[in-house]
């Protein structure tokens, strides 16, 4: 058929002559229906009104065909299922036709959801309480039947004390609500037996005494106050949820040790005297006591001690010396005032109450550098530079170093050094001028005695060594002389001798002179000079040659005659310094008639004798 249809594609028919009317007509009906559609949908509304078990309520929802609906503009056109529905309540669904017309549904009366609650609380409570909005419901075993859904407050009771949860009731459902309850128990007891109590928390306060026990409390932490006359402890308790909590409160004590220094020291506690320390006081309630000891010359002393049960608290303490105490406050006035001396009295007054105390001996070391500076410069102000400087010693031996008195003892040394230079060119000039005077005096030892201490002033003075060479000089002169004037005097008085011992043997002859020679010859040479003269001469012969010493000899010289008549000598010579020799001599004559008296007959036998030994000494005889 396609095939001849294709053949012939301008055949004439009816319907496609009236096609064009057809499709007129259509429109028109279609414009129409259109019109009367816009003008009369919004007629189609929605009329009702909604209660909840006979209570009016605007909270509720619309739906039409499954989808939400304002129930203030107009419904579909056909055949709507309206759905009604509010929170917490049964649905209310309905199918109607709806055309161009309202839809009054009247009053929609909606009933509630409801379920059940099966509450499990532990430990079992006295009665629950299920409260909300919609109502509230009490009953002894939890169980809840027939409860509007929605969201509840669970209180389960326990005598005074309520423990609340919120639950929630679901639409045809029974929920199962399991609660543990912060509710637990608590005993309480004491060792030993007996005592009272405060048991406290932010919810709970009870007093009693022990034992007690206590079947609900709110679980948490509490506070015991244990009590006993003159006896409290505190304690944290915690009570944990659905447990018997136990707790016994032992009254426990402390030992208290108490030492001093010094020992012997009185103890008192509140007010009464407890013994003498060392101390051991047992049984003492545990906390802070206060303790006061007492000793004569010690200041009080309070001891506050905490003691802790079942444990021993020792405290020992240093009391304070009252005389060591005032002194040493004496001491620190003193020093602040700069008052060094009475703060060194007071000091020390100290160390005698507490010898070797550190504190005290550390201050009075200062003091006493402080006075000594003091005394030094007052020393040195008036002119004692010595002992401004014995003083300044010992203090740098008591604090080497010391800036203060370093300065004010190389001051003072300078100070003194050239006081000394000065008194030592005064003294210089006193001891040469005083050995002057000396050497003058032909005091020669002390002038050099003087030379010697002034050489030790000043070593290297031109004036010195002149002046102890000519002293010197003239002292080693001086005893020369004196030796000759001594060994002349010796001499004599030897020769005097030895003439003595001649006139005992010879008693009749008369001494007519007693002369001396002196001669630079030695005594051998004077000696030789003799025996020469001796054996030369014809008048003349020597005889009973003696020599006593290396220094001394005499001899016995004469005429060749025999008889009682005669002329002869006695002679003795000596050689002492620088060569000299004296000759001594006595001239005897001897006559007939006795004595010669005559001088010049005395000479006349002399002065021949005198020549024959002057020319055996080569001339060399005065």
């Amino acid at each position: 058929m396609p095939e001849s249809i294709e053949s012939n594609p301008r055949r004439p028919t009816i319907g496609r002559a009236f096609l064009p009317l057809w499709i007129a007509l259509s429109w028109a009906i279609a414009v129409l229906a259109r019109e009367y559609h816009v003008r009369h949908a919004p007629l189609a509304r929605l009329q009702l009104s909604v209660s909840i078990e006979g209570t009016k309520t605007d909270q509720f929802s619309v739906e039409v065909d499954g989808k939400p609906h304002d129930r203030f503009e107009p419904l579909p056109i056909g055949s709507d299922t309206i759905r009604i529905v509010s929170p917490g309540t049964e649905e209310y669904r309905v199918t109607r036709f709806v055309g161009y017309a309202p839809v009054d549904l009247g009053n929609v009366a909606l009933s509630r959801s409801r379920g059940a609650l099966e509450a499990h609380v532990l430990p079992t409570p006295d009665s629950f309480q299920l409260s909300g909005p919609l109502g509230i419901w009490t009953n002894g075993t939890g169980f809840f039947a027939d409860v509007p859904v929605g969201k509840y407050d669970l209180a389960s009771r326990f005598g005074a004390l309520t423990e609340s949860a919120v639950v929630e009731v679901y639409r045809n459902q029974t929920n199962r609500v399991d609660v543990a309850a912060r509710i637990g128990a608590l005993e309480l007891s004491s060792e030993p037996p007996g005592g009272e109590f405060d048991l406290i928390s932010d919810r709970f306060r009870e007093s009693g005494s022990f034992p007690a026990q206590y079947g609900r409390l709110p679980a948490g932490e509490y506070q015991l106050i244990a009590k006993k006359p003159g006896y409290e402890r505190k304690i944290g308790v915690v009570v944990r949820k659905n447990e018997t909590n136990r707790v016994v409160v032992k009254f426990v004590y402390g030992t208290a040790r108490i030492s001093t220094e010094p020992a012997g020291a009185r103890v008192y506690w509140s007010g009464t005297l407890r013994g003498v320390t060392p101390l051991t006081l047992t049984s003492v309630v545990p906390g802070t006591h206060e303790f006061v000891a007492k000793l004569d010359g010690y200041d009080d002393a309070d001891i506050t001690i905490t003691i802790e049960g079942d444990a021993t608290a020792t405290r020992s303490i240093t009391l304070v010396n009252t005389r060591y105490r005032n002194s040493m406050a004496s001491a620190r006035v003193y020093l602040d005032r700069e008052q060094f001396a009475d703060a060194v009295r007071s000091l020390e007054e100290a160390i005698a109450a507490i010898p070797g105390d550190a504190v005290a001996t550390g201050l009075l070391t200062t003091a006493r550098h402080r006075v000594a500076v003091d005394r030094i410069t007052a020393l040195a102000t008036r002119g004692n530079l010595d002992e401004a400087l014995v003083v300044a010693n010992s203090a740098l031996a008591d604090a080497p170093g010391d800036p203060a008195i370093l300065a004010l003892q190389s001051k003072i040394s300078a100070e003194k050094a050239q006081l000394d230079k000065q008194r030592a060119g005064e003294r210089f000039r006193q001891l040469v001028d005083g050995a002057k005077a000396e050497g003058a005096r032909q005091n020669f030892e002390k002038a050099l005695s003087l030379i010697a201490e002034a050489k030790r002033i000043n070593p290297g003075s031109d004036e010195i060594s002149p002046l102890e060479s000519s002293f010197r000089e003239r002292q080693s002169t001086a005893l020369a002389e004196q030796k000759k004037r001594e060994a002349v005097a010796a001499l004599q008085a030897e020769a005097q001798k030895a003439f003595a011992n001649s006139l005992r043997n010879e008693p009749n002859a008369g001494v007519f002179a007693l002369q001396s020679w002196k001669t630079t010859k030695s005594n051998a040479e004077t000696l030789a000079a003799f025996q020469t003269v001796g054996k030369e001469s014809l008048f003349l012969k020597m005889r009973e040659l003696s020599v006593s010493s290396p220094a001394l000899f005499t001899a016995k010289m004469g005429p060749l005659i025999d008889g009682p008549g005669g002329s002869y000598f006695h002679v003795g010579a000596v050689t002492y310094a620088e060569g000299d020799t004296v000759i001594f001599f006595k001239h005897f004559v001897y006559t007939l008639n006795g004595p010669q008296t005559d001088a010049s007959q005395l000479q006349f036998f002399l002065e021949p004798f005198r020549k024959k030994l002057s020319a055996a000494l080569g001339g060399d005889l005065k």
